[in-house]
């Protein structure tokens, strides 16, 4: 499959979970300071899901940027890639309604964990097929860094399942910064 086709199809199905994803978020009972801090919630929601989403986006246009080609395997694994973002709208919404529920922030999280596994699965499938392309080894996708992420959301779950609920989603911000800063390197590898 032309790589350009497997971008477009990301493209068009991230424009869409963003569109839905701003539309789910809760309208103030009144446009006044405590209207909006009564939301505020849904707010801290969507800013995670809105950089979990970036952050995919952002990061395989630049992997995309440097392969040759994308095979069948490549494929599945950006399609359940999407998948898992696409949960995100709904799981914000449950989320931001329900902040100090378990199983709301464990749904949430658990999505997060889903789509760092399948990028991570969609990284090495690229590797599998572009085995000597320059631009992948030099950028070390598969650095010793790539599992952080999980890292971080079990010491949310163990805290959020312990004390605090609300620590899942907090380590669920805390992972998606820590993604930002570990995969920004790449960019300045494949330019």
């Amino acid at each position: 499959m032309e790589k350009q086709r497997l971008e477009t199809f990301g493209d068009a199905i991230i424009a869409i979970v963003l569109t839905i994803l701003v539309l789910k978020l809760a309208q103030p009972t009144s446009l006044t300071l405590e209207g909006f801090l009564a939301i505020k919630e849904g707010f801290f929601s969507y800013l995670i899901s809105f950089l979990i989403i970036f952050n995919v986006w952002y990061n395989s246009h630049n992997f995309f940027h440097v392969l040759d080609e994308v095979d069948e395997l490549t494929v599945w694994m950006q399609g359940f890639t999407l998948f898992m973002m696409s949960l995100l709208p709904y799981l914000t919404s449950l989320v931001a309604q329900n902040i100090y529920s378990l199983p709301a922030e464990t749904m949430y999280a658990m999505t997060l964990v889903g789509i760092h596994i399948f990028y991570v699965l969609t990284v090495k499938a690229v590797f599998r097929s572009n085995k000597d392309n320059p631009k992948l080894i030099e950028g070390d996708y598969l650095n010793k860094h790539i599992n952080t992420p999980m890292i971080l959301i079990v010491i949310g779950f163990i805290i959020g399942y312990v004390a605090y609920p609300p620590a899942i989603i907090i380590s669920c911000l805390v992972t998606v910064v820590c993604w930002i800063i570990t995969f920004r390197h790449f960019k300045d590898v494949i330019v």
